[in-house]
């Protein structure tokens, strides 16, 4: 049977009342001038608030893993930058000691800043490489030897997880090249 216009406006006008008072069944009568109805609760239940404290103690549950994992991978990421700000310093480094005659590198001035050198190279000290690559305070410095070669472990403070670090290997002779290495499986 087909509705006609009228009849659906009609319809609509009679259950208009029903959809506006099922709105306003939490008021104050006297705000819309309308009956008095039920009265609005002052705050949550018990069982309500128990119910928020699970939801909410659920989800920090799933998500405390979550953030110790964002953490190590933060780490890894700042290990990388450090990684590859080093690199850009050898090459600078070197660029700036093929300028000079006879490859005196002992000592350059770049960017304002005195950096040591060794064998055309930057020296693996907190006043060559690191300087060079203006590493973050977050790195902490180690000067060393391997195998008789200075080197200079970065690490990043990491008390209580894996060690997070990197060693510059100064150039052990006159036209040999540094080396940045990094152990497989760390800043987990």
């Amino acid at each position: 049977m087909p509705i006609s216009l009228q009849d659906l406006f009609s319809e609509r006008i009679r259950t208009l009342p029903v959809i506006t008072s099922s709105f306003v069944l939490c008021t104050k009568p006297s705000a819309l001038n309308l009956p008095a109805g039920p009265r609005c609760p002052r705050g949550l239940t018990r069982v309500e608030l128990a119910l928020c404290v699970v939801v909410i103690s659920v989800l920090t549950a799933f998500l405390l893993p979550r953030i110790s994992e964002w953490k190590a991978e933060g780490r890894s990421i700042q290990l990388t930058n450090a990684m590859a700000s080093v690199n850009r310093a050898v090459v600078i480094f070197q660029a700036e000691c093929s300028r000079r005659p006879q490859r005196q590198c002992d000592r350059l001035v770049i960017h304002d800043q005195t950096i040591a050198g060794a064998h055309g190279h930057a020296a693996a000290t907190a006043d060559g490489i690191a300087r060079l690559a203006a590493l973050p305070p977050e790195f902490a410095l180690q000067e060393h030897t391997i195998d008789g070669v200075p080197a200079l472990t970065m690490s990043l403070a990491t008390p209580d997880t894996s060690p997070c670090e990197f060693t510059y290997l100064q150039a052990p002779t006159p036209g040999s090249q540094p080396a940045v290495q990094r152990p497989e499986g760390q800043c987990h």
